[in-house]
């Protein structure tokens, strides 16, 4: 084999891969943009809870109870939602893991320490439009996880109950 021919099997080769991982970039900045993990990121000091390389596992499928994000997500709470997502280059294969949330905190339904999953502490249960959603979370800080959710419940149960009318006959 001549040296011409090897210069050109290797930029061939050069050219291919750098072709594939700009078409995943880009797809998958495309498939995000205004989505977690996507092109814009709430500012930090909106965070109540933040903790990155956790790991997650979504059980939507057969396929993604198998599967999961071993400590490569990242796990924020704001004021109205918890997002889960996962780091960067992990987020190019993340699409089909169901990996990508941003959970509104009134569609929470359940938060709690599950002993019957041991690499996984947390199952956060949530309503979504194709149904129920259940992900499983390992967390450094499962109790301040489940309080931040709690106390955030709390406070939105308050705000949307309705007042009682004054009875007091005092104006």
């Amino acid at each position: 084999m001549s040296t011409f021919d090897s210069v050109n099997w290797m930029l061939v080769f050069v050219v291919v891969w750098a072709v594939i991982f700009g078409y995943a970039v880009v797809s998958r900045l495309l498939r995000l943009k205004g989505k977690p993990g996507g092109l814009v990121e709430p500012a930090m000091s909106s965070f109540l809870f933040d903790e990155s390389h956790a790991s997650a596992r979504s059980h939507k499928s057969p396929f993604t109870r198998l599967g999961g994000g071993m400590r490569c997500m990242h796990v924020s709470i704001t004021l109205d939602s918890v997002m889960i997502r996962p780091h960067f280059p992990f987020s190019l294969a993340s699409e089909g893991s169901d990996l990508v949330h941003e959970i509104p905190i009134k569609k929470i339904t359940d938060v709690r320490i599950d002993p019957n999953a041991p690499a996984f502490g947390v199952t956060l249960v949530f309503e979504r439009d194709q149904g129920a959603g259940k992900v499983d979370l390992d967390l450094k800080r499962p109790a301040d996880f489940i309080a931040t959710i709690g106390e955030l419940k709390k406070s939105l149960n308050h705000t949307t109950e309705p007042r009682s009318p004054n009875l007091g006959g005092s104006s």
